[in-house]
């Protein structure tokens, strides 16, 4: 960390804690640093994809830094089965599994998450001028940061994640089994993270009667 950071970190402490540029580098920094194999060894969780029901998610129970696998170290991941019967397109949905703070907006901006997303899915592998399926893991997209913001709501306001580029979105597909989201949630406090309990899964628009 450089002496700015340092610096900044300490005059922020007493204010609950301040954002600016240097901030974000440190968090994009924080969400690159392990190998993306999120996809290797069993999930934290599973759960069945639900057309049409909205969310299909699990929350941790522990903070995320609870859940660590070979080469995807503190995240919570979450594997949804079925997708392959999704009749709509669906989203990736992640964030911190407990409240979000309230206090004020520094401490809103201070929260975060990172989300990394898997799809396991069919490749032709041709050889010989034969081809044939090969099913295998494939991560979709790069790591995406989400970041507290404080949104106003009935003259009060409201602490949301927010995505600081596009969460995946899926289009329906028979040539996709699963998908895996990992999730990271934490709050940035002086010079490490504190972890938080996180929730990862799949978004699909429920039906409105």
């Amino acid at each position: 960390m450089r002496l700015e950071h340092v610096l900044a970190s300490l005059i922020c402490l007493p204010l609950v804690g301040c954002l600016d540029e240097n901030a974000v580098e440190e968090e994009e920094n924080l969400s690159t640093t392990e190998s993306n194999l999120c996809s290797d060894g069993a999930p934290d969780a599973v759960v069945a994809f639900d057309d049409y029901g909205g969310e299909s998610s699990a929350k941790s129970a522990l903070p995320t830094n609870s859940y660590d696998h070979p080469a995807c170290s503190d995240r919570f991941t979450v594997e949804v089965t079925g997708v392959g019967a999704a009749t709509q397109e669906f989203s990736v949905l992640g964030g911190w599994g407990e409240p979000l703070p309230t206090t004020s907006q520094s401490a809103c901006e201070l929260a975060f998450a990172n989300v990394q997303t898997h799809e396991y899915r069919s490749t032709l592998n041709c050889s010989g001028g034969l081809c044939f399926p090969q099913w295998g893991w494939h991560q979709v997209g790069g790591d995406v940061l989400l970041q507290g913001q404080w949104t106003p709501f009935f003259g009060s306001h409201l602490c949301l994640m927010a995505p600081t580029s596009p969460l995946p979105v899926f289009q329906p597909s028979l040539s996709r089994s699963k998908v895996r989201v990992a999730v990271r949630a934490y709050a940035w406090a002086l010079f490490f993270p504190a972890y938080k309990k996180g929730e990862a899964g799949l978004w699909s628009a429920p039906i409105i009667y």
